[in-house]
């Protein structure tokens, strides 16, 4: 469309705020003027029969006002009118927020009846469904089924539960998302029900008026331990679940015939509509999470994988099969999905990349002997938009779709349809993506070798592999003891958003990368990640001192927990489990039931951290105020985790004083594996420097009293195996100064380097040293360096 006739429709609709929707352009997407003020984000409009009129109800965009009046849109006026007059939004604010809604509220908390009667507003995404038997809406919020009378203006709460087999964990364990700093104790449930429905977020539902039942798929942060016992393998989407409004409660139905169902692949983000000519539930694209980092960089925060693939939900067999079409629409991660009795047709919205952003906006047909046609393409003009929903009023022939505008509060555009008017074309031949490649370490190359063998000491050379990590800020690298490998995991808040797993081959100067996934499902987090992905990896956060590498695994939980996020979880009886990345399979996510878990005289929880491993499978790891940064509130508590993954074993013991101190964002241990010890350098500002090792049979630190202390903080500290010297990057100020301890000797000294200054990450510095081939590995801008403390002057 020509700009100027575009700036005329959105000139015209200006004066529709007393028109009525016959004066509206045929076949034409016109922006209405409605009041501006913040309506409901992440939650779905629904056309409601019984009233003849679209309704919404939800929670407010970030940083707006909250309140909880059920909206509808009068045609007359076109306007949103209210149901009911809203809470006061300072009551509705202290009953719904304890952490900014940015990172984490409508995504955790378990919701429940106000004292109004009414439910905690929530961001429903697309869990919402029109039940036809009882005339009703129905919510699906975490922790209860809520259920809306619109004739009556009534909620009351369904009082639904759900059956569960298996192991869980039910629960969150902080406000910032599921697995900040370690997983929840499972519960092994044998048919057990818990209240409310399923355990999952950002669900979509649909009701099924054949069987009287709900139908849930869509969804994320769940927990599927199916394959768990038989592969190791996990998913953080479980799957098909039902519910049946005769008993009242969910189940999960993932068995048909006593034979695993036909599922479509796991996703969220997508609505689910029934169409009755088919007698099916239709489900098309939706966001898979997938990011190809093993094409290439992705950038900083990409968006997340969207799928544009369509699938039936047949209502009589209860059986889901895919529509499978070399024609399709493009991917839509949010796709505005609705279906219009009138035409008996499934009709589709697509705007960019699956957001309300500037590109072009697209009405598609669907039905299931034409499959897709595309029907009506024009200019969409909007900013600044992350979610979008679409309802038809089939009586008078209207499509509406509601965006969150941060410029204008919620915007409303309306299409007066007339599908006999638009012309029919064939939807666009898709092309598939090449498939995931397991990743590959790729063998030694003699010549690198050679170079790295010849290496002046003390100087950091530029290693230029063919393609360099992206940077994963907050956090640290880990070498793997037993293969040389270098294991780089991490992001979250303002830096990497994908939690892939690059793997540094030093002998053949080669990053092997493959598939991640975002940390943003939705509604999206947008701060550390909060939940497992749909491939069973943990959200790509802040990592701080949290992984280590074995053999190539790289453990980032193995059954304890932080002594500040998790006190009482860690307390809590059930199943622990280790989470690895397993380089051997390719490159996939896996968990273990921990066998034995053993806590120690004055040991209340299993708390521990993964710091340190050595090449026998041992994972060590320090809590309470030798956590660093987040060890600052515990004085006088300090624990020692060790998990022996050959033997699946869990200890915690407390160590008693003395001990060092609190320490901040730095990296201050490594292991001294020869010695059985591990040595810890403890800053303290203001002078009371400490360098001391704990010795791990005996369950004590000593401090040796060395005359002189690095003058700062360690960014990390690197044993150099063969050379009885601990290397250390201290941060002094803006720059990062290299000092060397001669553990011989009970001596620090500068180190000085040579060639190119190195270019160090702060405030972990990521930095390690890769004793099979005697170099430490330094990034960003891969860097190595053969340390020689031979050379040095002891003072």
């Amino acid at each position: 469309m020509r700009p100027r006739l575009f700036a005329l429709l959105l000139a015209a609709a200006s004066l529709l705020q007393a028109a009525t929707v016959a004066d509206l352009p045929v076949n034409q997407w016109v922006k209405l003027d409605t009041r501006k003020e913040p309506g409901y984000a992440w939650s779905a409009i629904v056309y409601v029969p019984s009233r003849g009129q679209v309704l919404h109800w939800g929670a407010a965009p970030n940083g707006a006002a909250e309140h909880d009046d059920v909206r509808a849109f009068d045609i007359e006026k076109c306007e949103w009118v209210s149901d009911y007059p809203s809470a006061p939004a300072e009551v509705l604010r202290k009953a719904v927020d304890t952490e900014d809604r940015a990172k984490s509220v409508r995504t955790w908390g378990r919701w429940g009846m106000l004292e109004t009667g009414r439910p905690a507003p929530s961001w429903v995404l697309n869990a919402v469904t029109y039940d036809s038997k009882r005339r009703q809406l129905v919510y699906v919020l975490k922790g209860m089924m809520a259920a809306y009378d619109p004739e009556k203006r009534a909620w009351r709460d369904m009082k639904a539960e759900t059956e569960l087999h298996g192991k869980w964990s039910l629960n969150p364990t902080t406000p910032y998302g599921m697995y900040e700093r370690g997983l929840r104790p499972e519960q092994d449930f044998k048919g057990e029900r818990i209240p409310g429905p399923p355990p999952v977020y950002g669900a979509g539902i649909c009701y099924d008026p054949v069987n009287d039942e709900i139908l849930l798929f869509p969804h994320w942060g769940s927990q599927n331990n199916d394959l768990r016992a038989a592969t190791g393998e996990v998913s953080g989407h479980s799957g098909t679940w039902v519910y049946s409004f005769k008993d009242n409660f969910w189940r999960r139905d993932t068995l048909r015939d006593g034979k695993p169902r036909v599922q479509p692949p796991p996703r969220c983000g997508a609505p689910m509509v029934y169409d009755p000519k088919a007698k099916a539930i239709v489900l098309f694209g939706g966001q898979s999470g997938l990011v190809r980092s093993d094409l290439g960089n992705p950038g900083r925060a990409p968006e997340p994988g969207a799928l544009n693939d369509a699938w039936l939900y047949d209502v009589a067999t209860r059986q889901w099969r895919e529509l499978p079409s070399a024609s399709r629409p493009p991917e839509q991660g949010q796709p505005k999905l609705v279906h219009d009795g009138a035409s008996g047709l499934t009709l589709l919205v697509t705007l960019r990349g699956g957001y309300a952003e500037i590109g072009n906006i697209t009405l598609w047909s669907f039905d299931t002997l034409r499959g897709w046609l595309k029907r009506h393409e024009q200019p969409w003009h909007r900013l600044h938009t992350s979610w979008a929903s679409l309802a038809v009023d089939p009586k008078n022939r209207l499509l509406l779709l509601v965006r969150d505008s941060k410029e204008d509060g919620q915007e409303t555009f309306a299409f007066r349809l007339h599908l006999d008017k638009l012309p029919e074309q064939p939807a666009p031949i898709w092309q598939e993506p090449p498939p995931v490649k397991p990743q590959e370490v790729p063998p030694d190359d003699p010549a690198w070798l050679a170079k790295l063998k010849e290496l002046p000491a003390n100087t950091w050379v530029p290693a230029k592999p063919p393609r360099e990590p992206a940077r994963r800020d907050w956090g640290m690298m880990a070498a793997d003891p037993v293969r040389g490998l270098v294991f780089y995991f991490g992001g979250g808040h303002s830096t990497y958003q994908v939690n892939d797993v690059a793997v540094y081959a030093v002998g053949a100067n080669r990053w092997c990368h493959t598939a991640g996934d975002s940390n943003f499902p939705i509604p999206p987090h947008d701060w550390d990640g909060c939940t497992m992905s749909t491939r069973g990896g943990p959200p790509a956060g802040h990592q701080r001192n949290s992984y280590v590498a074995c053999d190539g695994r790289m453990f980032v939980h193995a059954g304890t927990h932080s002594r500040r996020w998790d006190a009482e979880i860690a307390k809590e009886k059930g199943t622990r489990v280790a989470w690895f990345y397993d380089l051997d399979r390719g490159g996939v996510w896996r968990q273990r039931e921990i066998g034995e878990v053993t806590l120690g005289e004055g040991v209340p929880g299993s708390y521990g951290r993964l710091h340190v491993a050595d090449a026998s499978g041992k994972l060590y790891g320090f809590a309470g105020h030798l956590e660093p940064y987040d060890g600052r509130f515990f004085a006088k508590e300090a624990y020692f985790s060790a998990y022996d993954a050959r033997e699946n074993r869990l200890s915690v013991r407390r160590i008693p004083e003395p001990t060092p101190g609190w320490v901040g964002e730095c990296r201050p241990f490594c292991l001294l594996a020869d010695r059985g010890q591990v040595f810890f350098y403890e800053f303290r500002k203001g002078g009371g420097h400490a360098t001391w090792v704990y010795d791990i049979k005996e369950n004590r630190f000593i401090n040796p009293g060395p005359t002189r202390q690095p003058p700062g903080e360690p960014g990390t500290v690197e044993y150099l195996d063969g050379q009885d010297a601990v290397f250390a990057a201290i941060k002094v100020k803006d720059t990062v100064e290299p000092w060397v301890y001669s553990l011989a000797r009970n001596a620090w000294v500068p180190l000085p380097t040579k060639g190119e200054k190195a270019r160090y990450a702060t405030p972990y510095t990521q930095l390690v040293y890769v004793a099979k081939y005697g170099v430490l590995v330094n990034v960003p801008d891969t860097a190595v360096m053969r340390p020689d403390v031979s050379q040095v002057k002891w003072e």
